[in-house]
Formats: C-alpha cells, sequence, structure tokens
C-alpha cells in the first residue's frame, strides 16, 4: 500500500470516503485543482490538511 496513513488509521471506515472527483471539485475543496491534471497513476502523499506532494518512494 502506498500511503503515510498507518493500516489502523485505514481500517476505520471513519477515515475513509470514496466520492465522485466532480462533487469534491465543486462543494469540498476547491484545492484539488492543483492535482486534477496529474498523470494517472501518480501517487501523493498528504503533507498537511491541504496540501499534497509525488510520493517518490519506490519498492524493488
Amino acid at each position: 500500500m502506498d500511503s503515510n496513513e498507518d493500516d489502523e488509521y485505514l481500517s476505520d471506515p471513519k477515515n475513509l470516503m470514496l466520492l465522485v472527483v466532480g462533487m469534491v471539485w465543486q462543494r469540498l475543496n476547491r484545492d484539488i485543482f492543483k492535482y486534477i491534471d496529474m498523470p494517472v497513476g501518480t501517487k501523493l502523499i498528504r503533507i498537511s490538511s491541504n496540501e499534497f506532494e509525488i510520493d517518490t518512494f519506490m519498492l524493488f
């Protein structure tokens, strides 16, 4: 799993939500604009409540 949240956090359904991108874009958080055009498969890590950075960590 590529994430900086641990298994305990991700196992709690209160910490996860699936949304249509348009809903996030229009209703929840306009900060998504800077990430929306990233290539498919880009992995991001949350670095603050409204910022992410590209995950460059690779497992070999």
